[in-house]
């Protein structure tokens, strides 16, 4: 599976993640609460129609490439 982030991200939906990004540090920056943060991420996912597990996914990639002895 090959993703990526070269396509358009929707305006609206990457405007919210970085709305609920701001809010959850704004309202208490040593306290984050990771639900927030979640939440943010999932919204900015959505808004380059990545799916949920994207970063998993990735994850899973670049560690599969370092074990092989590729670069990521």
């Amino acid at each position: 599976m090959t993703l990526s982030l070269d396509a358009q991200p929707d305006p609206h939906r990457a405007a919210e993640a970085c709305r609920l990004l701001i809010q959850a540090y704004a309202v208490d920056p040593q306290h984050v609460d990771w639900s927030d943060v979640q939440d943010a991420l999932g919204e900015a996912l959505a808004a380059f129609d990545l799916p949920q597990d994207y970063l998993d996914v990735a994850v899973l990639a670049s560690t599969d490439q370092a074990e092989d002895g590729a670069a990521p």
